[in-house]
C-alpha cells in the first residue's frame, strides 16, 4: 500500500514507510520541528529562559559550467541553544532503523548520517569554556531519544573499527534520556532533561 506525504505527517507510525514515488518522508526535519515545539513549549513555562537559534541548510551546491556554477556552505550544526550559564551546540538526528552511520573524512560524509565535519565542528565548540556540544539521537524505531556529548562520541569513534553506533553503543556512553510523549501525530520531548542537568562546563581537551 502506498501512503502521499500528507497522510505519512499526519500518522506517526508512518513516517518510515516508503511513498509511491520512491521517497522516503524525511524524519529529520519531523523530529527537528518536534524539538523546537518542545523548546517552545518549555520557555512558555519557564518565561523565556532559553535562547533558540535554529540554523537553516544551505541551498546545494550544482555545476551548471561557466559563471553558473554555485557552491554550497555545510551547516556546522542544526542548533544553537543559551540557557544560563550553558551555551549548547547541537545536531540532531533521528531515523527508524537501528543505528546511525558515521563518517571518519569528507570523502565518505555524503552517504553518512552522521557527518566528519559536523563531527568536527561540535568537537570544535566544545572546546571553549562554558559549551556543551553534542548529538540529540533520535531512534524512532525504539521511540527513544538520547543526548550524547560529542566528547564522547569522538572518543567512541576514535576507538571502534565500527561504521555506525547503535543503541547499545549509546548506553554505553552513559548518555542523557530525553522523555518523549506521542501527542495525536507528533511527539512532545522533554528538554527539561538536557537544560537542567548539572554539567561540568570546563574546558575539553579533544
Amino acid at each position: 500500500m502506498c501512503y502521499n506525504a500528507v497522510e505519512v505527517e499526519n500518522n506517526v507510525k508512518l513516517h518510515n514507510i516508503v511513498l509511491s514515488c520512491g521517497d522516503y518522508i524525511n524524519t529529520g526535519k519531523i523530529f527537528e520541528q518536534e524539538v523546537h515545539d518542545s523548546i517552545k513549549k518549555y520557555n512558555k513555562e519557564h518565561g523565556d529562559v532559553v535562547y533558540y537559534h535554529r540554523v537553516k541548510d544551505p541551498a546545494s551546491s550544482f555545476g551548471g559550467g561557466g559563471g553558473n556554477t554555485r557552491f554550497s556552505m555545510k551547516n556546522e550544526y542544526d542548533l544553537i541553544l543559551y540557557k544560563y550559564p550553558i551555551f549548547f551546540a547541537l545536531e540532531l538526528k533521528s531515523n527508524g532503523g537501528t543505528s546511525f552511520s558515521f563518517s571518519r573524512n569528507d570523502k565518505l560524509e555524503k552517504s553518512k548520517d552522521i557527518k566528519d565535519s559536523q563531527i568536527m565542528s561540535l568537537v570544535e565548540a566544545e572546546r571553549y569554556h562554558g559549551t556543551v556540544a553534542g548529538l540529540i539521537l533520535n531512534f524512532r524505531k525504539y521511540e527513544e531519544t538520547y543526548f550524547v556529548r560529542i566528547s564522547d562520541f569522538y572518543r567512541f569513534r576514535n576507538e571502534t573499527e565500527k561504521k555506525s553506533i547503535n543503541r547499545d553503543d549509546v548506553l554505553s556512553l552513559n548518555p542523557i534520556l530525553i522523555p518523549q510523549t506521542l501527542k495525536k501525530v507528533r511527539y512532545d520531548f522533554d528538554i527539561s532533561s538536557l537544560l537542567d542537568y548539572k554539567f561540568d562546563i570546563g574546558v575539553n581537551d579533544l
